[in-house]
């Protein structure tokens, strides 16, 4: 959005909602400040070069987004649409991409050979020192994961009735998977039913690091289903623990929860380097409003 479309945007949604003054030059619009109560006065100030809003009279401070959010009770992305033209919808961050999958479920691809035993093929000793290397234990492997000869793959199952199969060499592309509806599901989804804490991972290795209670995203960004069922789910609290190349994300993800009603505590974990299968040393923060002002950069 360009800053002269932005200036028109915010100004259309205003004077569709309410008596607008502009004062400064045209810089600044005033309205009614919807959430005093009775403001006759026009005390709610909104920047149309900038993106700030602030009531004089009830102390009300936002952003243009905020505005719309709390103005109109809707979520984060149905604000953008807001600001946007009608005829243009935008989605969110974590897009939506669902289409109607009719692939039998299965839980394993054909040629499946399960680790465990300790395989006798090349190839499998091949996929069991990889997995050991990344980190996983034995008996994961033995009762979870397994090979299919001849793709040099470990292969292991996703949400209970899909499978993934994650190349042992350097080869492209390095996860494989029949065609299922991957924006819908979760690795490990169980543990938002069955745990007051989770941890949000990207990976399935990543989550199988960090323990029973992590769940992955298998990506940086959560799509809206993805984000609804951790939302919805009874979960008490959440540490985001994402990738150290994916900071900007993780402070996006905590407020798109935010934004779809989750009330749990929410945390934030910044590696140093690398993935939660090399090391799970770094800071953990409690994302609250404090946290965001001090770290705004990391949500532009």
């Amino acid at each position: 959005m360009t800053y002269i479309s932005r200036i028109r945007t915010i100004d259309n949604w205003l004077s569709s909602h309410f008596d607008v003054i502009y004062t400064g030059s045209g810089k600044d619009a005033r309205i009614n400040c919807p959430f005093c109560g009775v403001d006759t006065g026009q005390h709610l100030y909104v920047e149309l070069n900038g993106n700030r809003a602030h009531c004089f009279r009830c102390d009300w401070v936002g952003t243009h987004i905020s505005l719309i959010m709390q103005y109109s009770k809707c979520a984060y992305y149905e604000a953008i649409n807001q600001l946007k033209d009608s005829t243009v919808t935008v989605r969110p961050f974590y897009e939506d991409k669902s289409n109607t999958y009719t692939v039998t479920k299965v839980a394993h691809p054909p040629g499946y050979v399960s680790l465990r035993d300790r395989p006798n093929s090349m190839e499998g000793r091949a996929v069991l020192n990889y997995l050991r290397k990344r980190g996983i234990s034995m008996d994961y492997i033995r009762h979870h994961m397994g090979y299919v000869p001849g793709t040099m793959r470990a292969w292991i199952i996703v949400d209970v009735n899909w499978y993934q199969g994650r190349s042992v060499v350097d080869s492209k592309p390095r996860y494989v998977s029949p065609k299922w509806p991957k924006d819908d599901s979760l690795w490990n989804s169980k543990a938002l039913y069955l745990c007051s804490y989770v941890i949000i991972c990207e990976g399935v290795f990543s989550s199988i690091h960090a323990g029973n209670v992590a769940v992955g995203l298998c990506s940086k960004t959560a799509t809206y289903q993805q984000l609804r069922r951790i939302a919805r789910s009874p979960v008490k609290s959440i540490t985001i623990m994402l990738d150290a190349s994916a900071y900007r994300e993780a402070v996006v993800l905590a407020l798109a929860l935010r934004n779809e009603a989750y009330n749990g505590k929410l945390y934030i974990h910044s590696l140093y380097s690398g993935d939660p299968c090399d090391s799970l040393s770094g800071d953990t923060h409690e994302f609250t409003l404090k946290y965001l002002i001090a770290h705004r950069f990391a949500t532009k």
